[in-house]
């Protein structure tokens, strides 16, 4: 389907969401990258270009999320998101299995404090929830199954207690070991864009980013993604 035929309404409400830890929210409804969360972390939007004499470009904006095309990508403020546990979420329309691209990765650079989450590992098209910490690698968790090319899913994933998990239209679909996050500043933080040179960037769309500084309940979680689906419903996607 056409990424042009994926918006049908103008209206824009606002989606009635958990806010307890709330560190970030993007909902992708304008042409500058807000955020709702009340942290004033508005996003800025750009490209790796070498032949590009603007260092900010804009991309192709829906009114119901972003569309990422090519080397685009947005880059977040500098901040502490990740103090111990966290939950990230978000709709996500893919539109290729490249290998290793990024639906987020916030860290110092390549292997230096990343939290990150690739859309295909190794080119499988199976989400990657990898932390990287004081120098040591986790093991990442894997999902059993590639995310569906061309259709809108909720994605979310989590850390607590040292556990991983990743849901997918919000069903937990694998869940592992992995390290704490350190609790620092992470200057380097992307949507759409790896911290490794070369690495692929994200070719899709995302709508409703959002990150929490714990692990969000069942119920929470649940509550979320009903209220993600009411909000792209009345845009003519369904979830």
């Amino acid at each position: 389907m056409p990424i042009s035929n994926l918006q049908k309404s103008e209206n824009i409400n606002t989606p009635t969401i958990v806010n307890s830890g709330l560190q970030l929210e993007y909902r992708f409804t304008e042409t500058t990258i807000t955020d709702y969360s009340g942290n004033n972390r508005t996003g800025q939007s750009g490209n790796s270009s070498a032949t590009d004499s603007q260092d900010v470009t804009p991309i192709d904006w829906l009114n119901v999320g972003v569309d990422f095309i090519d080397d685009n990508y947005i880059a977040c403020p500098s901040g502490i998101y990740f103090p111990g546990a966290f939950t990230v979420e978000t709709c996500l329309f893919l539109r290729d299995y490249a290998a290793w691209a990024r639906i987020f990765d916030f860290g110092n650079g390549q292997a230096n404090e990343n939290v990150l989450l690739s859309s295909s590992n190794n080119g499988s098209g199976r989400l990657h929830l990898d932390i990287i910490a004081n120098g040591q690698f986790s093991s990442p968790v894997v999902a059993p199954f590639s995310t569906k090319l061309l259709e809108w899913v909720y994605i979310c994933v989590s850390f607590s207690s040292g556990t991983g998990k990743i849901y997918i239209n919000n069903s937990l679909q694998a869940r592992g070991n992995l390290l704490t996050p350190s609790n620092l500043t992470r200057n380097n933080n992307f949507l759409g864009r790896s911290n490794w040179n070369g690495e692929a960037y994200l070719n899709g769309c995302l709508s409703l980013f959002r990150i929490y500084n714990r692990e969000l309940s069942n119920t929470e979680r649940t509550d979320n993604f009903k209220q993600s689906r009411l909000w792209l419903a009345d845009k003519g996607i369904i979830l």
